[in-house]
């Protein structure tokens, strides 16, 4: 199944500038978002760190509405 996800010309470059640096990270098929540090370094992020990070990235950010889904896997 093929998902399609709208996203706008400024969200185009900041993912295009993050894929030519995960590319540096490691090009290996997979997750999109890959840990940078020395501990974790090119694994996916942790369940505890996507559950207790990323929402800190939405309340810096501003955003009202946010939500981490889950970080299952999509299966078909």
């Amino acid at each position: 199944m093929e998902r399609a996800v709208p996203y706008s010309a400024s969200t185009g470059v900041l993912l295009s500038d993050y894929l030519a640096h995960r590319a540096t990270i490691s090009r290996a098929p997979g997750p999109l978002i890959l840990s940078d540090s020395r501990r974790n370094h090119a694994q996916p992020l942790s369940l505890w760190t996507w559950s207790n990070v990323v929402p800190g990235f939405a309340l810096f950010s501003g955003a009202e509405r946010f939500s981490t889904h889950s970080p299952a896997p999509m299966s078909d």
